[in-house]
């Protein structure tokens, strides 16, 4: 995936090459406008983004992560899934299969659920946790979106039943709340900003 602005003096530069840990449309998607907001200067050209998928797992046998550290866990597992894999190759390096060069940034996208006890009831907040790292530097940030509310009652019941299909039931239970104005890439464009900065800071 590449969004630049057509035309501009940035095309005859080589692009800013992003290595993301999922080959997720959503989560691709917001990696690259977070990335491109970041480095394109508000007078100036667009900043090319290069985003290349590369899945890796996250060393969660269920699939899905409980709680802050359990969600941060995971995504730091993708990153050093990935890093472990190409220590195993050849040069032991890094390197896009696209254009055989080494990510200028690899980043790490994991969402997760962070239940909330009452007297009455266990609700749920879905997060997502991003993890940057700038390749040349080796430095990492991380950072966590805003929460959403997450039908957690509603899918525990349909595990406990034995039901399949609970990704395309909590996606339907979003579309079915426009009000919900926080969507899945809005959380990932918020935590990958946050790790940026911190990143581009002192």
């Amino acid at each position: 995936m590449v969004e630049s602005n057509t035309g501009s003096p940035s095309a005859t530069r080589q692009p800013l090459c992003v290595l993301v840990t999922s080959a997720n449309d959503i989560k691709l998607s917001g990696v690259c406008t977070a990335f491109r907001a970041a480095f394109s200067p508000p007078a100036g050209p667009t900043t090319e983004i290069q985003v290349v998928p590369r899945p890796a797992d996250s060393g969660i046998p269920h699939g899905q992560p409980w709680g802050m550290q359990h969600t941060y866990e995971g995504a730091l597992a993708r990153l050093d899934n990935l890093k472990r894999a190409a220590d195993a190759e050849a040069e032991g390096t890094i390197r896009t299969v696209e254009s055989n060069r080494r990510p200028d940034y690899l980043v790490s996208v994991e969402n997760g659920v962070v239940g909330l006890l009452s007297h009455t009831a266990t609700t749920g907040v879905d997060v997502c946790c991003v993890i940057v790292e700038e390749s040349a530097s080796g430095r990492r940030e991380f950072a966590f979106s805003q929460g959403r509310p997450y039908p957690l009652q509603e899918v525990q019941a349909k595990v406990t039943r034995g039901e399949g299909g609970i990704g395309k039931f909590v996606a339907g239970w979003y579309d079915e709340r426009p009000e919900l104005t926080v969507t899945r890439k809005c959380q990932v464009i918020q935590a990958t900003a946050m790790a940026l900065a911190q990143l581009k800071g002192p």
